[in-house]
């Protein structure tokens, strides 16, 4: 092998050093980007489950719920969006499922039997 084959080997060598360099660089950056848009105080765990995917029933949605301080089902419901599911207030609030929303009340009766 002659002094072209070792001076290509430096090249090849320089280009996957530059793209290690740039991989990490890019790395670092989408990291601090995650950063930067993160909320003060925001966590990685899963909101308060209040009403799941199906959101306040449209009937209940001005209802007031009893022992909240006069707070509606829907002002529960934006009010949520702030908790942690498991936090104390979060099962608080869970216990008014069945007056605000509209699945909740079939999921916890048990299934009838019609022989």
């Amino acid at each position: 092998a002659g002094p072209e084959v070792e001076a290509a080997d430096e090249e090849g060598a320089a280009a996957d050093s530059q793209a290690a360099s740039e991989a990490e660089s890019a790395a670092i950056t989408a990291e601090a980007q995650d950063e930067e848009n993160k909320v003060p105080g925001e966590t990685s765990s899963k909101v308060c489950g209040f009403c799941g995917v199906g959101g306040v029933g449209p009937d209940a949605a001005g209802t007031e719920v009893p022992e909240s301080g006069g707070l509606s089902c829907s002002d529960l419901f934006g009010y949520v969006q702030t908790l942690e599911d498991g936090a104390e207030e979060c099962d608080a609030v869970v216990l008014a499922e069945p007056l605000c929303c509209p699945g909740a009340v079939a999921a916890q009766q048990p299934a009838q039997d019609n022989f």
